[in-house]
């Protein structure tokens, strides 16, 4: 297999990746060799990708939503969005700036789809309650 070097950081990376696995900057076509005399500078890291900021906010909104029971509507999405990114990122197709953005993401869509989970099951336990108290028709069942 093989090994394309980052022009910023020198590390090693698969040939097909579009991003460093160690610094994030975009690899260029034709490798780059790094001078050992060259002053080594920290160069600026790549924007996180649409679908790591997608699955934040996604995920954000879930929790939001958890309370309404509309929490799956934004969660599961996040979680989706959340693991495509995390495998890109470890594939080396995004860069991995987007890697805490995605994770976060993933999370909060699982924390707002089980919210949402209980809110429905108390909801249908609390009207099933409701409805065993009263009757199906809005009086008090006859003994």
């Amino acid at each position: 297999m093989n090994v394309v070097t980052c022009p910023h950081c020198a590390a090693a990376n698969p040939e097909y990746s579009k991003f460093c696995n160690q610094c994030g900057q975009q690899l260029t076509a034709a490798p780059t060799v790094v001078s050992p005399a060259a002053p080594h500078v920290l160069p600026m890291a790549q924007p996180a990708s649409g679908k790591a900021v997608a699955a934040l906010v996604l995920g954000i909104l879930s929790l939001v939503l958890a309370g309404f029971t509309a929490g799956f509507f934004t969660g599961i999405p996040a979680m989706i969005l959340g693991k495509l990114e995390k495998d890109e990122i470890a594939a080396g197709r995004a860069p991995v700036s987007g890697k805490s953005l995605a994770r976060i993401g993933f999370w909060l869509g699982l924390a707002g789809t089980v919210i949402s989970g209980i809110v429905v099951i108390a909801l249908i336990i609390f009207l099933l309650a409701r409805v065993g108290a009263v009757g199906p028709f809005g009086h008090w069942p006859h003994a």
